[in-house]
C-alpha cells in the first residue's frame, strides 16, 4: 500500500493548478540552528495525501529537498551518508559527470550560478508553489529574514501562466502514469511501477530499488526495516531523488538558425517552412500536436484533445520517421516502441528509464529558460541514462552524428536527418541552443525520514 501521507507532495504532483513557484537554495552554516528551524517548517510541508471528495486543492505548497552536502552539514552519520548511491554522493558538478552529461564549454560547472565548484554548496532546496507571483515574492522576502543556521544563496521565480516553453512549444504533455496514483490509463500504456519514482516500492525490474539506510537505534525506530539489511532502518522509504538543472534557452539563436536554414532559393524567409523544421526538431507542432499523428501541418483540434494528444506509438504508424524523425527531441526522451530489436522489448526497456518532470519556465537576468526538475528513484538509471544515452548520443537509434537538436550538447558540427521520400533532408551545423547555468542532485525524504534527519545527533 502506497503511504501517501509520508511522501512529500512534489514527488507525486506537479501542482499544476499553481502557476507560480519560488525555488530557494540555502547553505547551512550552523547545524543545530538549522535543524531547529527545519523542525518548525515540518507542519507546513505538503504531503501527497489523497484529498477527500469535494475538497479544494491547496492554495500553496511547500516541499524540502536536501543535497548530499546538506545531509553532511546536518551531521547525518558517515555510516548513513555512505549508503547513498555514488552519483548522489559525488554530485552533478564533479568527477567525470559534467562531461558525461554534456556540461562542457559555456555549460561547465565552473560557470554555474547555482552549484559547481566556485559557489557555496546548495545544501537545501525549498520548493514553494502558489497562485500569484506577489505571494511567491512575499514568501521569499519573509524567508530571507528568518533562516536560522542557513544563508540564502538565491531565490528563483517561475511563472507558468503560459503552457508554452520559451522556444514557443507547448510543454509538459508526456508524463508517465504511475501505478496506484493515476487511475486513468493513457491509451495502451500501462501505468509504471511506483518504485521507479518512490523509494521502498517495487520498480519495473520487479525489485525494490537500492535505498539509503541507518543503523538501528531508538531514534530510528519509526523508520521501516531496511529490506535485506539486517540491523538497519530504511532512510529512503517514501522518498525520492530530485534532479535540478537551471537551463538557459537561446531563443533568438534558435529561430535565427532555423530562419537561415529554411529560406527560399531567392534568399527570402519562409516562415511556414521554418516552423515545419522546428517541429521536426521537437517532434511536435507548437500547439503540442505530435507529428506522428499530424505529419503535414499543425492540428490545434488534436492538440486540444487530451484523450488523443499523447496516445501513439511509432512502429505501426511512423516507423520510418517521416512524421516524427528518429532524432527528434520527444522521440529521444520517450522512444516508446521504436527501439531495436522489437516493439515489445522497446516498451519494456523504455519503462525502466522514464522520469517524472517537474520543470517550470523561468528567466534569470532577462535570459529565458527553464528550471528543469526531475523526480526519479535511480538517478543513474533514469536521468543520467536519458541524458547520456538518448539525448547526447550521436548514434541514438542507429543514427550517426545526430545529437538531440533541441537540448543536446551540440557544438556546431552536428546534424539532424529528416526522413522523407524519395530523398531525405539534413540540417547541418547545429549549434547549442540550451546552456546549463546551475545544477545539483537532491534527496526528497519521506516525512518520517525528514524528521529523523532533523532529530538525529550525527554519530559516526
Amino acid at each position: 500500500m502506497l503511504e501517501r501521507n509520508d511522501i512529500q507532495g512534489v514527488v507525486l504532483s506537479g501542482y499544476g493548478h499553481l502557476d507560480h513557484a519560488a525555488f530557494t537554495f540555502l547553505h547551512i552554516n550552523d547545524a543545530v540552528a538549522a535543524k531547529e528551524w527545519l523542525a518548525s517548517l515540518l507542519p507546513s510541508i505538503m504531503t501527497a495525501r489523497e484529498r477527500h471528495r469535494g475538497e479544494e486543492k491547496p492554495a500553496s505548497a511547500l516541499n524540502i529537498a536536501i543535497s548530499y552536502c546538506g545531509l553532511a552539514a546536518l551531521k547525518l552519520s558517515d555510516d548513513a551518508l555512505c549508503s547513498f548511491p555514488i552519483e548522489f554522493q559525488e554530485g552533478m558538478a564533479f568527477g567525470q559527470r559534467p562531461r558525461e552529461l554534456g556540461d562542457v564549454g559555456d555549460s561547465a560547472p565552473e560557470k554555474w550560478c547555482v552549484g559547481g565548484p566556485k559557489n557555496p554548496s546548495p545544501d537545501l532546496l525549498l520548493l514553494y508553489y502558489t497562485g500569484t507571483r506577489a505571494d511567491a515574492k512575499a514568501w521569499c522576502e519573509a524567508l530571507g529574514g528568518h533562516t536560522p543556521g542557513c544563508d540564502v544563496l538565491v531565490s528563483q521565480y517561475s511563472d507558468r501562466s503560459s503552457a508554452k516553453e520559451p522556444f514557443g512549444f507547448r510543454d509538459g504533455i508526456s508524463q508517465p502514469a504511475i501505478e496506484g496514483v493515476d487511475h486513468s490509463q493513457k491509451g495502451d500504456e500501462k501505468p509504471i511501477k511506483v518504485g521507479e519514482f518512490v523509494l521502498g516500492y517495487e520498480n519495473e525490474y520487479h525489485m525494490i530499488p537500492r535505498t539509503p539506510s541507518v543503523k538501528n537505534s531508538s531514534l530510528a525506530a519509526g523508520l521501516s526495516k531496511a529490506p535485506n539489511l539486517e540491523g538497519r532502518r530504511d532512510l529512503g522509504k517514501n522518498g525520492s531523488y530530485l534532479v535540478y538543472r537551471q537551463l538557459s534557452q537561446d531563443v533568438n539563436a534558435f529561430w535565427s538558425f532555423l530562419d537561415e536554414k529554411s529560406k527560399n532559393p531567392d534568399g527570402t524567409s519562409n516562415s511556414d517552412r521554418m516552423i515545419w523544421m522546428a517541429a521536426k526538431m521537437v517532434g511536435r507542432w507548437p500547439s503540442g500536436a505530435p507529428l506522428t499523428l499530424a505529419p503535414h501541418k499543425d492540428d490545434p483540434a488534436l492538440a486540444a484533445d487530451d484523450s488523443r494528444i499523447n496516445i501513439f506509438c511509432y512502429t505501426k504508424t511512423d516507423a520510418s520517421g517521416e512524421g516524427c524523425p528518429q532524432g527528434a527531441h520527444i522521440r529521444r526522451t520517450n522512444p516508446r516502441d521504436s527501439l531495436v530489436p522489437d516493439a515489445q522489448t522497446s516498451l519494456t526497456v523504455v519503462r525502466r528509464h522514464r522520469i517524472m518532470r517537474r520543470g517550470r519556465p523561468g528567466a534569470e537576468d532577462g535570459d529565458p529558460g527553464i528550471y528543469f526538475l526531475v523526480i526519479n528513484a535511480d538517478i543513474e538509471n533514469q536521468f543520467e541514462f536519458v541524458q547520456q544515452t538518448w539525448l547526447n548520443s550521436g548514434k541514438f537509434d542507429g543514427l550517426y552524428a545526430n545529437k538531440d537538436p533541441l537540448a543536446g550538447d551540440n557544438d556546431g558540427t552536428g546534424e539532424m536527418v529528416i526522413p522523407a521520400c524519395p530523398f531525405r533532408e539534413k540540417i547541418s551545423g547545429i549549434p547549442r541552443f540550451v546552456t546549463t547555468r546551475g545544477g545539483e542532485y537532491f534527496f526528497v525524504p519521506g516525512m518520517t525520514a525528514l524528521k529523523y534527519i532533523i532529530e538525529q545527533k550525527g554519530t559516526v
